[in-house]
């Protein structure tokens, strides 16, 4: 933490930082000439703030810790508490021969020799020659049968069964077809070519007559509906008698028949232009494609239009007032400005002046801790637990 004072300023004796903080005695020199403040020494400040000095912390011990290899183990090492550095501590076993380890399951070295093999099957469709096998020899497997005989689920052989067979003798033409035959492949016709050769059993009758213009007769749908009837003479159901459409100003298309289009020829839809006009006070919005946007000159502003070409001048020709200068002397700070007098500010504090400095909260963790001090609660715990090494698997 630093209170930063004046050039070739000094305060001697005890200062003050609020009613429950105070530095102890220091003696604060004035600083050359090339630094702009005078730091008071960190060690003058009451820590309220439970900061400890690094001469304060614990003691880390240089204790060596030992891990031997035990029984089966080689390797181990030693590690050094309180360093910088990785350690990695080895250990290898050392067991490569089960002629080391204790035959608790009783396993022997017993051998023996195979004095006899031999092979059977179920059923008749296997012949099974060699066995059984003494010493050395081959066994022998076989299916019998032959492609008249399958095996069944016992594994015996049992001849295929025979499948019924038969002939199609002729084929004759019935009622309204013709062809038919006795060998080979044979067809067969429709013969019904008229409609007086079927049954009329729906009624159908052959009436016939002949209108004429002096006639008048009815005609009736069967659904009464005209939908059912073609339309060869292009009747619609549109009424009216427009003639033309005709494509005015701003639009294209048209026509005299059929389904005609009119489509919007005006581009201005389709360019970037501004309908609206934002300010700091408000926007002026467009009430039409025609509307007019008024621009007024105020104050000092004027405008003139002349043909397309719009004009806005200021005419403010007053000065602008601003600080050109600035020194300090003997506590006083003076300001030097143009189009206005000379400023003069006092009450800075000098060489001579004995004063006292309050903290808004008289807690120092308001200042900042240039020193590097911490607190008692950020040290990491040291504390006396025991470090356990467990064998694992084969260990």
């Amino acid at each position: 933490m630093a209170i930063r004072f004046l050039r070739g300023q000094s305060i001697t004796g005890t200062l003050s930082v609020s009613s429950t903080t105070t530095l102890a005695a220091a003696t604060v020199s004035a600083p050359s000439t090339g630094d702009d403040s005078t730091r008071i020494p960190s060690t003058a400040w009451v820590k309220d703030q439970g900061y400890i000095t690094s001469g304060s912390l614990p003691t880390v011990n240089n204790n060596t810790i030992t891990f031997t290899a035990g029984t089966g183990l080689t390797g181990g090492g030693a590690i050094t508490l309180n360093q910088s550095f990785n350690e990695t501590i080895t250990f290898n076993n050392s067991i490569t021969n089960n002629n080391q380890l204790t035959n608790g399951a009783g396993y022997t070295t017993n051998t023996g020799t195979v004095t006899s093999v031999a092979l059977s099957a179920s059923g008749d469709a296997l012949q099974i020659t060699g066995t059984p096998v003494t010493g050395s020899g081959t066994l022998a497997i076989s299916f019998q049968g032959d492609t008249t005989d399958y095996i069944n689920g016992e594994g015996d052989i049992v001849a295929f069964p025979s499948i019924p067979q038969g002939d199609i003798t002729a084929v004759v033409a019935g009622t309204g077809l013709s062809g038919g035959g006795t060998s080979g492949s044979v067809t067969l016709n429709n013969t019904i070519t008229n409609n007086n050769q079927l049954t009329n059993g729906a009624g159908y009758t052959t009436n016939t007559g002949t209108t004429t213009a002096g006639n008048t007769q009815t005609f009736t749908n069967k659904s009464g509906n005209i939908s059912q009837w073609t339309n060869d003479s292009g009747y619609t159901t549109n009424v009216g008698d427009i003639t033309g459409v005709t494509a005015g100003s701003g639009m294209s298309g048209g026509g005299t028949s059929g389904t005609v289009t009119l489509t919007n020829a005006d581009k201005g839809s389709s360019q970037n232009i501004f309908k609206n006009v934002a300010s700091d006070s408000g926007t002026a919005v467009a009430d039409n494609n025609n509307d007019t946007l008024t621009i007024v000159g105020a104050g000092s502003v004027t405008t003139a239009v002349v043909g397309d070409t719009l004009t806005i001048t200021g005419t403010d020709d007053n000065e602008n007032y601003y600080v050109s200068g600035a020194s300090q002397s003997g506590g006083t700070l003076t300001l030097t400005r143009v189009g206005l007098s000379t400023l003069q500010v006092t009450g800075f504090t000098n060489a001579s002046n004995s004063q006292t400095f309050t903290n808004k909260s008289g807690n120092i963790s308001q200042w900042t801790n240039d020193s590097g001090y911490i607190t008692s609660g950020s040290l990491p715990t040291v504390n006396n637990a025991t470090i356990t090494l467990t064998a694992g698997t084969g260990l």
